[in-house]
């Protein structure tokens, strides 16, 4: 693995994220294969096992590295077979991600929004809407085309402690470097029986460990944090949740086979990369071994 000169500032973190210990080791050198070309570390902690990207881009440039035009979340573009495949799959997961929600209507709180789809759905079936996302093109895509209004940080929400009725992440926590700021502000805004929605990649799947350093689920330096079901259950119990139901993302295996495919010889290779996926999943659904994405599913700890 050769290796690129950091053109950004950088941030060296000197403990894991979830545990604090020191003690960390190098897991992978990963490529930005999407924009800079520049080679990141994975880190894995040896008390937790958590894997981080380290060191990563200081904070407030977090967002440029997803200014370009293949990054399909901040886009609703149909242009190429991965764009259409893509938005034909959001569309059928969106209704997925409402039902999810349950039958009561109240208040749900998006942190990472895209543009606004799913939020525009929620609405449309009866739900108050609150939607994060720091991207101004996103914003502005969300308000002329859905008829969303977005805010750009946690911390400007104005509801009440208690307030909120669901809260959802959806591939949006590995992008966020401050996790414990954001789960404590969490846990003040959601009410005792709400529901905490989170979807991540999963670094124990099946096309991870085949594609490796090339893994698209990495995606380097956007990716900070790299999930499995143990150091996600670690999170949890840090901040008094409980993981009350794991779901799995039916479709990302596809698409993160076809990615990976790319990044790994320079060519969409469709028939390989379909493949992959499919006996990513057929593994994952006879149980030997796990979804390339999962949903959890958390609510907060009640007091015995």
């Amino acid at each position: 693995m050769f290796h690129v000169k950091h053109f950004i500032t950088m941030k060296k973190l000197t403990a894991c994220t979830v545990c604090d210990n020191s003690s960390t080791k190098p897991h992978l050198e990963c490529i930005d294969y999407m924009k800079s070309r520049e080679v990141f570390t994975l880190e894995k902690c040896n008390h937790c096992q958590f894997i981080f990207t380290n060191p990563r881009p200081e904070e407030d440039r977090l967002g440029e590295n997803c200014k370009f035009e293949d990054y399909i979340s901040h886009s609703d573009t149909k242009e190429g077979l991965i764009s259409k495949c893509y938005q034909i799959v959001r569309s059928w997961n969106i209704k997925q991600k409402v039902k999810l929600l349950g039958k009561e209507k109240g208040t749900v709180l998006e942190i990472g929004s895209g543009t606004g789809k799913l939020l525009a759905k929620c609405k449309e079936v009866g739900w108050k809407t609150i939607g994060i996302k720091p991207s101004l093109e996103a914003r502005k895509i969300a308000k002329e085309t859905n008829h969303i209004e977005l805010i750009g940080n946690i911390n400007t929400v104005k509801e009440k402690k208690n307030s909120i009725d669901r809260v959802m992440l959806w591939h949006v926590l590995e992008h966020i470097p401050n996790i414990d700021e954001v789960f404590v502000k969490i846990n003040l805004l959601l009410i005792d029986d709400g529901k905490l929605i989170i979807a991540a990649p999963n670094s124990k799947a099946y096309d991870a460990e085949k594609y490796q350093e090339n893994w698209a689920g990495y995606d380097v330096p956007r990716h900070l944090s790299h999930f499995q079901k143990t150091t996600f259950k670690r999170i949890a119990d840090k901040h008094s949740f409980e993981i009350t139901k794991i779901k799995p993302m039916w479709f990302d295996a596809f698409y993160t086979s076809l990615l990976s495919e790319k990044i790994k010889t320079g060519k969409y290779n469709y028939i390989k990369g379909f493949s992959t996926g499919l006996r990513s999943k057929i593994k994952a659904v006879v149980g030997k071994c796990e979804f390339s994405s999962l949903i959890f599913i958390l609510e907060k700890k009640r007091a015995k």
